[in-house]
């Protein structure tokens, strides 16, 4: 946009793009949204973050590309708000116009102070203005990209921030701060005289939330929630009879701050909804973070009185909301506020001069919901991540902490079990570096963790890659000695949904049946946005309308609730099907009718991710024919009836998973666990972390 300015001499013309608003663009993850009075001036930005050589994203170099229109033919000097060209955990610019000559800002300081919102600061969020050069422009339209070709030189990622863009024939002008002038934005007060700082985030979120949504597999809109409430809502509520917590105990995280909130919608009517969806879809229990210290402590220590100022009131709503269905908890817990951590950051352990409020704290919660579906405690999270989940802390501090977390709950809440870890660097040797990872994991066997946890969480462990995941920690219960400790239960309490709405059957699957893990937490409830990515895989929208993974999530009760693993089969090239029988001791009801049989089997063709296909490939579908018996129904991923041929039944088989139920076991090769693992490689994986600039 074109703003003027008369003077005696001249006319100062200066033309405005905001970073975020470009025709053309590779830069990943793209647009976030950020808003606040020293945040990024139109409460976005363009963002590019990516590691070197990422399948997954686009590869360099990356532009950036604007149209512009030049009211005069003048020489003008070009501004850009960025991040730094001259730090070594940043990526330098480039830039050009009409396809002439690329110059380079590396080196280039900036001129004049920063600006980013405070709270965003940790992830490289950060804004000043360099000088980029000068260039002679006729009148009319022009072309300009931003680019960037290089990593930043402190590792292999691509690390860079655009606010905004200034082209101004003022030779003598140096812009300062977010609404500079020039700036087409508001400014702050004028901003907030029509709309609170969260409702002009929440517009924001909106808008590019359903510009990017759209660019998915997730077909969210009106009809596509219609249908899928109009099948989830004809399920019956469950009764205790028809769960199966300890062979298959379905989980979901994130019914919690922010996407529910006491202060702002908790009473809303789709709120409300959403609690009687997830019952009615099977979920068992859910996983939340409400019940960390600095989230029950929003206005920190009393230090007059000595004692914790802790507010209930979200925990609260969100314990009584699941535990009216039937659906217990588990607690991740630890992590008091900054000031009580040796680190100064709430992600961190206790200082031991806090270590009575600690105390008081775990007894004060597991007091309070002992007899309120209080299942497990989960002692931190990903804590093998040292530099994003215990800053400047130890594997001794957290082995000290999950001893007084035992201590407390057996005295208090004896029937909750501990969960220790919520790995996630553990995945492989790599990850972690000398302190992290597995080493930070065998120190705390070491240290003797293991009298303290009856069970272990791992995440995000969906691919066949990751099946040295759960078995490293087998080995090291086994290197405890104790033939107790090798019983022990591992959990995945946090696993994504994966790229298609159907992909969540799958981690299910593996999870109870190839990794035998008798608990997964599908994370997460609702499309939300970590730190700038959209999560795309929740079973709600943004606005908590249900989505098609909520099917998903349903037809992997249907097909997995109370049954064992009887076998795995590979009926036809590329196939993996997961052959289980109704355990003797369940009585549980089924949701859908047909799919109460002696078995049922889970299948899907593998290629995909064997043959490590891109997303969008079509994956060309097998008909199995033989080995089947006495079936009686079979649904795909969606709920929908498959129609088969009673006296010989054949089903293809593609990347979208059914269920085949029957009475009669298959006449196919059955395969254990580690028979078919012995079949695929170990290799190396993504450990998903919040967006850092280390």
């Amino acid at each position: 946009m074109i703003t003027t300015a008369g003077s005696a001499h001249a006319v100062d013309t200066g033309i405005w793009i905001e970073g975020e608003d470009t025709f053309e663009s590779n830069f990943h993850t793209g647009k976030v949204v950020s808003v606040g009075k020293t945040g990024p001036s139109g409460g976005m930005f363009l963002r590019l973050f990516t590691s070197k050589n990422n399948p997954k994203h686009p590869p360099a170099p990356y532009y950036a590309k604007y149209r512009i229109k030049v009211p005069t033919t003048d020489v003008y000097n070009l501004w850009i708000a960025s991040t730094p060209n001259n730090a070594g955990w940043a990526s330098p610019l480039t830039w050009r116009i009409n396809g002439g000559d690329e110059t380079t800002l590396k080196g280039k300081a900036w001129s004049g102070a920063s600006w980013g919102k405070a709270s965003d600061k940790w992830a490289g969020w950060v804004f000043g203005w360099t000088q980029a050069g000068s260039v002679q422009l006729d009148a009319g339209e022009h072309e300009i990209i931003i680019g960037v070709n290089e990593p930043r030189s402190s590792g292999s990622h691509y690390v860079a921030c655009l606010d905004a863009l200034l082209l101004t024939n003022n030779k003598t002008y140096i812009p300062a701060g977010n609404r500079p002038r020039f700036s087409t934005q508001p400014t702050w007060e004028e901003r907030m005289k029509n709309s609170s700082e969260r409702e002009y985030t929440n517009a924001l979120n909106h808008k590019l939330y359903y510009e990017l949504i759209a660019k998915t597999s997730e077909q969210v809109g009106e009809e596509t929630s219609a249908k899928v409430l109009k099948k989830i809502a004809s399920r019956p509520l469950p009764s205790a009879i028809d769960r199966s917590p300890d062979t298959t105990e379905f989980g979901l995280h994130g019914m919690e701050r922010p996407y529910i909130s006491v202060k702002y919608n908790a009473n809303v009517p789709e709120v409300a909804r959403a609690y009687d969806l997830i019952a009615r879809v099977g979920v068992d229990s859910l996983r939340t973070a409400e019940s960390c210290l600095h989230r029950l402590t929003p206005n920190e220590k009393k230090d007059d009185t000595g004692k914790l100022n802790i507010n209930f009131d979200d925990l609260d709503f969100q314990v009584s909301n699941a535990w009216k269905y039937g659906m217990t908890h588990l607690f991740t817990v630890g992590y008091p506020q900054g000031q009580m951590t040796v680190s100064g950051n709430m992600l961190s352990a206790c200082a031991p001069k806090y270590h009575d409020l600690y105390r008081d704290y775990f007894d004060a919660i597991f007091t309070r919901y002992k007899d309120k579906g209080l299942r497990w405690i989960e002692m931190g999270n990903e804590v093998d991540a040292p530099s994003v989940w215990w800053k400047k802390s130890t594997a001794a501090q957290y082995v000290q902490e999950v001893k007084m977390v035992y201590e407390s709950a057996r005295k208090h809440a004896p029937e909750a079990r501990i969960v220790a870890f919520g790995s996630t660097y553990s995945r492989d040797e790599e990850h972690g570096g000398k302190d992290g990872g597995r080493r930070f994991v065998a120190k705390c066997f070491d240290l003797g963790v293991d009298k303290y946890a009856d069970a272990y969480s791992l995440h995000h462990l969906f691919a066949l890659k990751t099946k040295d995941f759960p078995a490293f920690f087998r080995r090291e219960l086994a290197r405890t000695g104790n033939p107790a400790s090798q019983q022990k239960p591992l959990l995945n309490t946090e696993q994504n949904g994966g790229t298609h709405p159907y992909d969540a059957a799958k981690a299910f699957a593996r999870t109870f049946f190839l990794y035998d893990m008798p608990r997964m937490d599908f994370f997460i409830a609702r499309d939300f946005y970590e730190n700038g990515n959209l999560l795309a895989w929740g079973m709600f929208d943004i606005d908590w309308r249900p989505k098609l993974r909520m099917l998903t999530y349903a037809f992997s009760v249907d097909a997995m609730r109370g049954r064992e693993l009887v076998g795995i089969a590979q009926p036809a090239p590329g196939v993996e099907a997961y052959v289980l029988k109704r355990s003797d001791t369940y009585k549980g009801r089924p949701a859908t009718p047909g799919t109460d049989t002696l078995y049922s089997i889970v299948l899907w063709k593998t290629d995909r991710e064997l043959l490590e296909l891109p997303a969008d490939a079509i994956i060309e579908p097998v008909t199995i024919r033989p080995g089947l018996k006495g079936v009686s129904a079979a649904f795909s991923w969606n709920l929908d009836p498959i129609a088969f041929n009673e006296t010989a039944p054949s089903f293809s088989i593609g990347d979208e998973p059914i269920a085949i139920y029957t009475n009669q076991l298959p006449v196919w090769k059955l395969l254990t666990r580690d028979e078919y693992l012995a079949t695929v490689k170990a290799g190396k994986t993504d450990a998903p972390l919040p967006t850092s600039n280390q």
